[in-house]
């Protein structure tokens, strides 16, 4: 907050031409003062919010960007780090008693934010529409709004209360970490940037992966699939699946997979025995271990391993 020392003038005494003079002065003192203020909201709508429950009295965040950044920790005190790097920059503070606190982060270029663990309940990074990175894992946020971020490459905000994630405003997200959220739903349709998707532990019926070429690593186990589209999905390399409900799975195009983890579905001996099938033969490759576990499915003892074994493949069903 910018104030201004008020200007007293005294006249001795007044002419004609005094008061279109003094008016002039008053509205360019005027048009000085609004142009200011406008610097002002412009450094205001940079802040980041985050309201949390300090019941840990030792809080540490971290900050990575340029230029200059203010951390306000809601007790009267305040950290100003100038210049702020491109390293992340660890800052910690400790509370003298445990209470609901308001910490506010100001700065212009704040590019990657790391607040994890924290028991945060509500975080707007809203104005922060620099943002590359976020960390927002192990919290208790219940709505995360991230339209704003277009530039936000990777968000990591498992393990919280998400009801609902809506990441099609960023279109350059890379790596997804959403797992143990009670997410029903999830739209990566505008997220062709896509190689890391986690979102185990939800409660998601469905999940469209046709556009998401450049995936490498799925993480879907503890969800209520029925049917997994890979088709699109050739770059994938690990696909763990476990704990849904799938009856089939269909790899043929994933030639490139080294790791397949389907425990716990509703694959019977003709459904892993197609999948063998369907499996690249790997023999004589070097530096590499690929490995298919088929344990907790109802055809995990009748099936014919071998056909995945002859392959190269390593089969756990037991």
């Amino acid at each position: 907050m910018i104030l201004f020392q008020s200007i007293r003038i005294k006249f001795i005494s007044f002419s004609f031409l005094t008061i279109p003079i003094l008016a002039v002065c008053l509205m360019m003192t005027t048009a000085c003062n609004d142009k200011s203020n406008d610097g002002d909201d412009e450094v205001v709508e940079e802040i980041i919010k985050i309201s949390m429950i300090t019941d840990i009295t030792n809080v540490e965040l971290r900050l990575a960007g340029s230029g200059k950044a203010t951390i306000d920790w809601g007790d009267g005190s305040t950290k100003t780090i100038e210049p702020l790097t491109h390293l992340h920059n660890r800052f910690v503070h400790n509370y003298s008693t445990s209470t609901t606190r308001t910490i506010t982060i100001a700065g212009n270029d704040i590019t990657h934010l790391n607040i994890s663990g924290l028991k945060v309940t509500s975080l707007d990074v809203s104005k922060n529409t620099e943002l590359v990175e976020l960390y927002c894992n192990r919290n208790q946020i219940k709505n995360l709004n991230i339209s704003a971020n277009i530039e936000l490459k990777d968000l990591y905000c498992d393990d919280n209360l998400l009801t609902s994630l809506d990441v099609k405003n960023n279109p350059l997200l890379q790596h997804l970490y959403c797992s143990d959220n009670p997410l029903k739903s999830l739209d990566v349709s505008k997220n062709i940037e896509l190689i890391e998707l986690y979102c185990a532990n939800n409660q998601l019926e469905n999940l469209n992966l046709n556009v998401n070429t450049d995936l490498k690593v799925l993480q879907c186990s503890g969800n209520e699939l029925k049917s997994l589209d890979l088709d699109a999905n050739t770059a994938l390399t690990e696909l763990l699946c476990s704990e849904n409900q799938l009856t089939s799975l269909d790899v043929r195009y994933n030639t490139a997979l080294t790791n397949l983890l389907c425990t716990d579905n509703q694959l019977d001996a003709v459904a892993l025995d197609s999948l063998f099938e369907m499996l690249q033969d790997v023999r004589g490759t070097v530096h590499v271990y690929y490995c298919v576990y088929v344990v907790g499915n109802p055809g995990k003892d009748e099936c014919d391993r071998n056909i995945a074994e002859n392959k190269g493949w390593t089969v756990y069903y037991h």
